[in-house]
Formats: structure tokens, sequence, C-alpha cells
């Protein structure tokens, strides 16, 4: 030390292998390979839900399946490359490696954003059948024939959003259009935003998704009615004029899965203002689809904004015989039903329900403790005056707080018997604190 401090003066030793790559170094092309072949996996499988996720911060991120993971997609990567061999084969852990410092973006999705409750059954019965060999062997059985079913479906989803987005005309933008005055196909997914008023169509062909924001003070709920009323106005004033039609939403019995959607689509048809309509439903648990995306993207842009703030986002039958066709899933066998015993004329529309609206309590809970932090321009659209007279005492729920005295549960009364015979003189009066 003291020769070199002698020779050198003060300054930090390097190490001789600095600068040199060891002789069994993954080359550039190697690793780019690697790096496209998970960027391609992602563009097909993936699903694009931009947002906060936790545990991961970035803005970019593409889930995978919850039944695909990094040994999954190891095992495609490595038949493809014993298949068209492209450079050199990296191992499980060196994948694992350049997937975290390359892509970190492209995850497995977490159980609590996809849960599908036959999968955790089936799950559950496999772990908890250890020592019944046969037992295991057929719910093994059953939850591949489910996984087998979901991955179809979903497979049939991206082949329609990519045949439809070939086909259309770049020259045609959303809309309002004569009816079937485009001879083609069209594909709309919609869904409902969880835990608030806002509902969304995707245009997977034309890269477009309309948003429809529903204030609490004119909430109608999340019912059949206003999932048709609002899928009516899109398709009037925001589609293409298409003639045929195909649908597709999540496995929601209340607002999607029900006889008064199949009566709206039907009733489309028979006053022409389509040929046909396809509506197909993800199977439950697995429906994340590009209607997520668009409320993840709003998701990001309410994030830099006021904490408080209003937004403006903008069958193959002949005609007339009433029969729709159902298929359980795509290899089930069709079914057809006649669900119409009317036939409406072309010009007409069904009769108007009206919604029941906020109770008095809670319009006058949005007018008193909700408007201040309004803007004023719109506070009469967000917070309105009550329809009726407002409570003189609301409380911080917006139901009224009753003055009359509510009897105890526990409170017992006295049995007319015990107290027959007791002079006035010898009951005593109730007191108040203060005497």
């Amino acid at each position: 030390m003291i020769k070199r401090y002698k020779e050198n003066g003060v300054e930090p030793r390097v190490h001789g292998n600095t600068k040199k790559l060891p002789k069994d170094a993954l080359e550039y092309k190697d690793t780019k390979v690697v790096f496209d072949f998970i960027l391609n996996f992602a563009t097909l499988h993936a699903i694009q839900l931009p947002g906060r996720i936790p545990k991961h911060w970035v803005s970019d991120v593409q889930l995978l399946p919850t039944d695909m993971n990094k040994a999954t997609v190891y095992a495609q990567y490595k038949a493809s490359m014993d298949a068209e061999p492209a450079g050199k084969t990296v191992s499980l852990r060196t994948f694992q490696h350049l997937w975290k410092s390359l892509v970190p973006f492209v995850c497995t999705m977490p159980p609590a954003s996809d849960l599908c409750w036959t999968c955790q059954q089936l799950t559950y019965k496999i772990r908890s059948d250890y020592n019944k060999e046969e037992d295991r062997m057929i719910t093994s059985q059953e939850l591949q024939e489910h996984l087998r079913i979901v991955k179809l479906e979903r497979a049939y989803y991206q082949v329609i959003c990519a045949t439809v987005k070939q086909q259309l005309p770049a020259d045609r933008p959303l809309g309002s259009y004569p009816a079937c005055s485009f001879p083609g196909l069209h594909h709309v997914s919609f869904d409902f935003a969880q835990q608030c008023g806002l509902f969304g169509a995707n245009s997977e062909g034309c890269g477009v998704q309309v948003n429809y924001l529903i204030d609490e003070a004119h909430n109608t709920g999340k019912g059949g009615n206003i999932v048709i009323s609002l899928m009516h106005d899109y398709l009037e004033n925001h589609s293409l004029g298409e003639t045929n039609l195909h649908l597709h939403a999540d496995n929601c019995a209340g607002q999607n899965k029900n006889n008064q959607m199949l009566w709206y689509l039907m009733w489309r048809c028979l006053t022409q203002r389509n040929k046909s309509i396809r509506l197909s439903f993800l199977v439950a648990g697995h429906t994340k689809f590009n209607p997520d995306g668009g409320f993840g993207l709003i998701k990001r842009k309410y994030r830099l904004t006021k904490p408080y703030q209003r937004y403006q986002v903008q069958s193959s039958f002949p005609l007339g015989t009433g029969v729709i066709c159902i298929k359980e899933n795509i290899e089930a066998e069709k079914m057809r039903l006649n669900v119409t015993k009317l036939f409406p004329p072309q010009n007409t529309m069904p009769d108007i329900v009206q919604a029941p609206g906020l109770s008095v309590q809670r319009q006058a809970y949005l007018y008193k403790e909700i408007r201040p932090f309004v803007a004023e321009d719109k506070r009469d659209i967000v917070t309105p005056l009550p329809s009726e007279p407002v409570p003189e005492e609301i409380d911080s729920d917006g139901e009224n707080e009753e003055t009359d005295h509510v009897p105890s549960k526990r409170a017992k009364k006295i049995p007319e018997h015990k107290i027959k015979g007791v002079d006035a003189d010898e009951v005593l009066p109730i007191m108040s604190p203060q005497q």
C-alpha cells in the first residue's frame, strides 16, 4: 500500500476485471429477444388497466390473467425458441431477472382485481382433498375445464376486437348517423364503474370510449332501465349507424343479463335500427376488459385535479320473426327462443319510466353539507334545491333526526297485577338529574 501510495498518490483502486464482461455474459441480441417476446405476449394477452395498482405505481401497467405467471410465459418462450431458434435460450432465473428489470409494468393480475368464485372453490377443494387422490383428480379436471372456457371466451373477445378494427373505415368517426347507413359490424363493450355513477361504452374498433358521469343528485341506480337508457343514447348519438352490432358486457344479471336488455335489443331489430345484434358475456370473475382501462385513465386524471369537481366527459334471422339465438358458451349448441308477442311500429319509442330519485332527506343533506364545496356555476346541477321543504334537523348521513322518544328495547313493562292495589302516594315520581 505504501508503494502504491508513493507511485499513484491517493486514488481508488480499480479491479482488473472492471469493464470486462465475463465469457458467459448474455449478449444484447439475446436480451432483446426476451424483451420483445414479453412485450408481444403482453400485447396479445394482457389487459390495459391504467391507474394505481397496489405495490405497483407505474401508470402504463399491463395485467396478465391470473392463470398466467412468469413460469408459464417462460414455458411458451422456451417452446418458441426450440421451434425457431433466434439466439441463445436463457434460463428461467435469467428470464425472471430480465422481466423484472426491463418490463416491470407487465405483471400478473392481483387476485383482488379478478375474483372468481368457481376458481376459489375448486382451488380450496383441491387443497382440502390432499389425501383423496381420486377426488383431487376430478376437481382438477373441473378447474382445467373452467379455465379452458375462460381462455376461449377471452380469445373470442380479442378476435372480435381485432376483426372489427380492421374493417372499420378510418374516415367515419363516432356520431349520429341514419340507421343502417354503414353496412358493416361494430363492436362495443360497456360497463359500470364500481362504487360511483360512471358508465362507459368503449368502441374497440375506433379506440374511443364515451363515458356518462351521473351526479348523485340525479342518481337512478344501476339497474336494467338505466343501462338500457344510456346504451340507447350511445347507439343513437355515438355509434356508426351500423347494420350489425356486437356487444360485450360482464355477467351482472341486474344490469346486463336480463329480459329487459333482450327485449330492448329485439326492439332495435324490429324497428330496423339494426339488422342483427349479438350480445356476449365474459365469464363471471374474469371480466376485466377495455372499459376498465378507460376508467383507469379517468382515475389518473382525477388524481391531478381538485378534491371536488364536476366533470363533463364526453340476430341473423329474418326481420319480424321475434326469435333470438342463445348459447351458454362458444362451444355450446344454439337454442332458439321467441321473446316477442307484439311488433312495435318503426318510429315509436317505449314508454318512459320515471326514476325514483333521491329521498328528501338525502337531497337536504347534499344541499346543506355538500353545496359549499361545489363550484358556484355547478351548484344547481350537483346539489339542487330539494323538491320539498328541508327538514329542520339533518344528521351527517342525510337522515332525519327524530325528536320523539323511542323506548329502549330493554325497557320492560310492569304487569298490571303487580301494581294493582298500590296507592298513588306510594309511587315515587321520576326525577330529572337537576332535581
